[in-house]
C-alpha cells in the first residue's frame, strides 16, 4: 500500500482529537458512578493500589466508596440505607443536597484504606487484572486528592485508552479496504456509535479490552494474508490474546475464532501443514504462559474456570445446562442485547423510542446479510472473503458468547438476559462490517453516501439521547413515571434560564472540580467534535468504494 498523505494524517488526527474532546465531556457530565458497575472497578483499582495485591470473592469494599454511595444521587439505592435516586435527589431541600456534596467533598482520604461497614461486596473482584494495574500509577499519585478528583482523572485516563482503538482502527482498516478514504470512514463511523462512550468513559477495563481486541483482529488479518512462515506474527497474535484473556473473560470466544482459522489455512496449504502446526503451537503457547494463572486461580477459589458470578452461580444450580438453555427467553434476551448495544443511558438504563431502536436494528440485520453473502460468494482463493471472516468471526464468537452469558444468568438466578455493551471491544470490526455489508446490499449509487447516513444516523441517536433524556434526567428536570419510564425534555423547560440551570445543577453534583461555565464549554466542543465527524464523512470528489 503506499503511504498516507499529509491530509490523511491531518484527518486521522482529527478523528482522534473528535473522540477524545467527546470522551472528556462524557466523563465531566455522567454523575459519579453512573457508569455500568464503576463503583466496583473503581474499588478493584483501589485495592490494588492500598494492598498490593489481587482481591477475591471475599474481598470488602472501601468504606470511602461506600459512604459515597450514600452521598450522590444514583440509580441502585438498594445498595445502601441511605442512598437515593436522582428524582428523590433534587427534591431534597436545598440546605440537605448542599450537606451532601458538602460531605462528599470531605470525605477523609484515609477511609480508602479502611473496609466498609456494613460490609460492601466488591464484585468486580472477579475481573482479570490487567486493565487496573494501567489505572494503579495514576490512582497512587492522586491518592490525596478529594475521591471526586480522583474519579475524574481516572475517567479522562479510561477514555485516553479507549482512543487508542482510532489509529489502531485505521490500521486494521487499511487491511481490509486498501485505501484511506474508506479507512478513515471506518473510524469515523465507529467514533459516531453513541454506545461506545457510555461503556468506555467509565472506570472499567472495557477501555484496554477495545484496544487488545483490535490489535488482535489486525494482527489475525496480517497472519491470513501472509503468505510465507511468520513466527513473529504468530507470537504477536498470542501474545495478544493472552493478554486479551486476563483483561476479560469474555475473550475466551476469540480461542476458536484461532482453532478455525489454523484449521482452514492447514486445509488450504496442506502441504505447509508443519509450519501451520508450529504457528498455531506458537499462538497457543503465548496466549496460555501469560494467562492460564488467572483462570487456574479462580477455578481454585470459585469452582468455575472463568470466576465469573454467573458460571460461578450455574454451577450450583439444579438446572443443566441444556434445560437453561431451553428455558431462557430468547426473544426477550435478543430485545435486551440489541437495545442494550444501540443506546442505554448508563445504569440508569435510559431508553429511547422503540422506532430508533428498530431503524438501526434493520440496518444492521440489512448488513448482516451483505457481509454474508460478500463472504459466500467469494471465490475460494480470495483474499477478500478470508479477511471478512477475520472481521465477522470474532463478533460472531462473542455474540455466542454474550448467549451463554444470558444462559448462564438464566440457570445460575432464574433471569434471561444479557448486556452487550460489551460487544463494543470490537467496534473498530462492527463498523468495518457495516460499511461493507451495506455496500453490498444497497445499489452502486448510493455508494458514497453509506458512511456519511450511517454517522449522521449515530448522531442524532447521541444528540437525543444526551440532550433529551440523559443531560435532564441528571439535573432533575425529568424523572421515571410510575410506569418506569421517563418522558422526554421539553424545550419549554429550558426557556428562561432553563438550560444554565439545568447545567448549574450538573456541575453541582458531578465529578472533580468542573464548575458550570467550564461544563458548558465542554458541551459546546462536545457538540464541535460531533459535527465535526459528520462532516469528516462526508465524501469528496474523488472518494471511490474499492470493497
Amino acid at each position: 500500500m503506499p503511504p498516507l498523505s499529509r491530509r490523511t494524517y491531518w484527518l486521522l488526527g482529527l478523528v482522534w482529537v473528535a473522540f477524545l474532546v467527546k470522551t472528556v465531556f462524557y466523563a465531566s457530565f455522567l454523575p459519579m458512578w453512573e457508569g455500568y458497575d464503576e463503583y466496583s472497578h473503581f474499588d478493584y483499582v483501589a485495592y490494588l493500589a492500598n494492598h498490593r495485591s489481587l482481591p477475591t470473592a471475599q474481598s470488602i469494599g472501601s468504606r470511602e466508596v461506600a459512604e459515597s454511595l450514600s452521598l450522590v444521587p444514583w440509580p441502585c439505592g438498594h445498595l445502601r440505607p441511605s442512598c437515593v435516586a436522582y428524582a428523590e435527589f433534587w427534591q431534597l431541600p436545598e440546605s440537605a443536597r448542599q450537606d451532601r456534596v458538602s460531605q462528599l467533598r470531605s470525605l477523609p482520604p484515609v477511609w480508602q484504606h479502611l473496609p466498609s461497614e456494613p460490609p460492601l461486596d466488591l464484585y468486580e473482584a472477579q475481573q482479570p487484572p490487567l486493565a487496573y494495574f494501567f489505572y494503579v500509577f495514576p490512582y497512587r499519585m492522586l491518592a490525596e486528592y478529594p475521591l471526586r478528583t480522583r474519579v475524574w482523572f481516572l475517567r479522562l485516563l479510561a477514555g485516553f485508552i479507549a482512543s487508542l482503538t482510532i489509529p489502531l482502527g485505521f490500521a486494521v482498516a487499511r487491511q481490509v479496504f486498501r485505501d484511506d478514504s474508506s479507512s478513515l470512514g471506518v473510524v469515523v463511523l465507529a467514533a459516531s456509535m453513541p454506545e461506545w462512550f457510555q461503556n468506555v468513559t467509565r472506570i472499567s477495563n472495557e477501555p484496554l479490552a477495545a484496544v487488545l481486541a483490535t490489535a488482535f483482529v489486525g494482527v489475525l488479518i496480517a497472519l491470513i494474508r501472509q503468505q510465507r512462515h511468520a513466527p513473529w506474527l504468530a507470537a504477536a497474535l498470542g501474545a495478544l490474546l493472552g493478554a486479551a484473556l486476563i483483561t476479560k473473560g469474555y475473550f475466551i470466544t476469540l480461542i476458536p475464532v484461532v482453532v478455525i482459522v489454523y484449521t482452514v489455512s492447514w486445509l488450504r496449504h496442506w502441504e505447509s501443514g508443519r509450519r501451520l502446526i508450529v504457528q498455531a503451537a506458537i499462538t497457543l503457547s503465548a496466549a496460555l504462559a501469560l494467562s492460564a494463572w488467572w483462570y487456574v486461580r479462580a477455578y481454585l477459589l470459585t469452582g468455575a474456570f472463568t470466576g465469573q458470578m454467573e458460571d460461578v452461580a450455574a454451577a450450583h444450580s439444579d438446572l443443566s445446562a441444556w434445560q437453561a438453555m431451553l428455558r431462557t427467553d430468547w426473544p426477550k434476551v435478543l430485545d435486551l442485547a440489541l437495545v442494550s448495544h444501540i443506546w442505554v443511558g448508563g445504569w440508569s438504563f435510559l431508553v429511547v423510542r422503540t422506532w430508533m431502536y428498530r431503524t438501526i436494528e434493520t440496518i444492521i440485520l440489512v448488513a448482516i446479510g451483505g457481509v454474508v453473502y460478500r463472504i459466500s460468494r467469494a471465490s475460494s482463493g480470495d483474499f477478500g472473503r478470508r479477511t471478512l471472516a477475520a472481521l465477522a468471526l470474532p463478533q460472531f464468537f462473542l455474540w455466542l458468547g454474550l448467549a451463554y452469558h444470558a444462559s448462564a444468568s438464566f440457570r445460575g438466578y432464574g433471569v434471561s438476559g444479557t448486556l452487550s455493551h460489551y460487544a463494543y471491544c470490537l467496534v473498530i470490526t462492527e463498523a468495518a462490517c457495516l460499511i461493507v455489508g451495506l455496500r453490498t446490499i444497497l445499489p452502486e449509487v448510493s455508494q458514497r453516501w453509506i458512511v456519511p447516513g450511517l454517522v449522521l444516523c449515530m448522531t442524532a441517536l447521541e444528540w437525543f439521547g444526551v440532550h433529551i433524556y440523559q443531560l435532564p434526567y441528571y439535573a432533575g428536570l425529568t424523572a421515571h413515571t410510575a410506569r418506569g419510564s421517563v418522558p422526554a425534555l421539553h424545550f419549554s423547560q429550558l426557556q428562561s434560564g432553563g438550560a444554565v440551570n439545568m447545567f448549574e445543577r450538573l456541575s453541582s453534583t458531578y465529578t472533580g472540580f468542573i464548575g458550570r461555565d467550564a461544563l458548558i464549554v465542554l458541551w459546546v466542543l462536545y457538540l464541535v467534535a460531533m459535527a465535526g465527524l459528520v462532516a469528516m464523512s462526508l465524501p469528496g470528489s474523488n472518494d471511490k468504494p474499492r470493497l
